[in-house]
């Protein structure tokens, strides 16, 4: 191009352009500082509610981000935004979350999450398990897994009734359901028995377990693979050789029994029994239990507080603290 035959506004728009060009292209080139602009704030969230938590940061695109729960990363969050239901054990966590560009990573200022269980509100009983509810049962006197009573049993063989389960000819204070394939007089020192049961219960400010045993000689109990009850049973180890620490001449309901609820799980819940007996002549097997659970609902604590007390009462003359550095009668008060 001959620029002697530019005219002089053509040659000035055509530098404007050029450096409009040169800027634009060093704009887009320059990299943005990575940046946290808001870290996730900390919070107080009643227990089982959602939390969200978020961050806002700049940098060069694309950004990555890494969510972290007391300094354990946390699976299958990958954006800016984290959303979780609550649970006891998040009380006081720390959360933070990694940004992360191209070439930097950064870290937020840590997050509290504070768990707020509410207060107890009225109590309530549930019954769980039914005096008829069905077991499976064994009664050849063998462990029936070596995992026993974990939740690992996978064992087969098992029969299936409902309960009262017995071998026993005398009455019973329940329901006579399943009579047992044993005889009397040839009974196994040990009989097995397990079924499940589903806790509805999900907004307990406190539960407790409590438990009525129809039981000939000794029982042994787990709940989810963990000893709640031993009643006529010595301490130490209970083999399937074990006898009962004590006759029963007729089974009569015993207890209500507290179980620690530690080991109850939301949903379904394992229970694995052994009935022992006292004796090798022994003639009456029998197997029955009742339980309930009893707690106080979790309630929010959004009362408006109310006045309990006055003082001093209302009406009563308050009169002025004293002056220190005042004197009375040439005294002064110190």
């Amino acid at each position: 191009m001959d620029r002697t035959n530019l005219a002089p506004g053509r040659l000035i728009r055509l530098l404007r352009i050029g450096v409009a060009l040169i800027v634009g292209f060093g704009l887009a080139n320059r990299s943005i500082a990575l940046e946290i602009v808001r870290p996730p704030a900390s919070q107080t969230i009643f227990l089982g509610d959602p939390v969200s938590f978020r961050v806002e940061a700049q940098g060069q695109p694309p950004l990555q981000y890494r969510w972290l729960r007391n300094g354990k990363p946390m699976d299958g969050v990958s954006g800016p935004d984290w959303t979780f239901v609550t649970s006891a054990a998040d009380h006081d966590a720390t959360i933070t979350v990694e940004v992360i560009d191209s070439t930097l990573r950064i870290t937020s200022p840590a997050a509290r999450l504070t768990i707020d269980p509410g207060l107890p509100g009225a109590y309530r009983t549930n019954r769980l398990v039914e005096v008829v509810h069905p077991w499976q049962y064994r009664v050849d006197g063998v462990l029936p897994h070596p995992q026993w009573p974990g939740s690992s049993d996978t064992s087969t063989g098992w029969t299936t009734g409902g309960g009262v389960l017995y071998v026993e000819d005398s009455e019973l204070p329940g329901p006579k359901t399943t009579l047992l394939p044993a005889t009397a007089g040839k009974l196994p020192t040990t009989a097995f028995f397990r079924t499940t049961f589903v806790n509805p219960i999900t907004n307990a400010h406190s539960i407790e377990l409590v438990a009525s045993l129809l039981v000939d000689d000794g029982a042994l109990v787990f709940l989810n693979g963990s000893e709640v009850q031993r009643l006529g049973l010595d301490e130490g180890t209970v083999l399937p050789t074990t006898q009962a620490s004590r006759g029963v001449g007729n089974a009569a309901w015993e207890g209500t029994f507290p179980w620690a609820a530690t080991g109850l799980k939301p949903g379904t819940n394992a229970l694995s029994v052994e009935v022992h007996q006292s004796g090798t002549t022994s003639s009456d097997l029998v197997w029955g239990l009742i339980l309930d659970a009893v707690w106080q609902e979790r309630v929010r604590d959004t009362l408006a507080p109310r006045v309990v007390s006055v003082t001093p009462p209302l009406g009563s003359a308050v009169g002025a603290a004293p002056n220190r550095g005042a004197s009375k009668k040439g005294k002064s008060y110190q």
